[in-house]
């Protein structure tokens, strides 16, 4: 199964105006490491495997767990993970009682919502 991604691009055009040109991806779940909310922008940003990130995708994160994806889960209100890259993850010190996940080749690490660790902790074990 392959996802429609509808995402926005900004670019400089030849006059010197930046333009905002709509694209379409579409991709398969082992291209996606994880998908967030911009906190007041109303879209997400999809984060490939590669580096790339599809920014102002117009649909909501609660819309994206819709497409039922195995093993993608919800680790906080903001965030959705691709648990096949996930390595584990360590205790937040700057933040009590809060941990942060790991990914196996990213450097990037999510707060996991407190509401959602014990699922994930089962869901982690499950997976690796």
């Amino acid at each position: 199964m392959r996802i429609e991604v509808r995402h926005k691009v900004r670019r400089k055009a030849d006059d010197g105006s930046i333009e905002s040109l709509n694209l379409i991806k579409f991709l398969a779940a082992e291209e996606i490491l994880f998908v967030c909310s911009n906190a007041g922008a109303g879209a997400i940003e999809v984060h490939l495997l590669n580096g790339e990130v599809l920014k102002d995708v117009n649909i909501t994160l609660k819309s994206w767990l819709n497409y039922t994806l195995p093993r993608f889960m919800q680790i906080s209100k903001s965030a959705i993970v691709n648990l096949k890259y996930v390595s584990g993850y360590r205790l937040d010190v700057e933040r009590e009682s809060s941990y942060l996940l790991q990914f196996k080749k990213n450097r990037t690490e999510l707060t996991i919502g407190g509401s959602f660790f014990g699922e994930f902790k089962e869901a982690i074990k499950k997976c690796n």
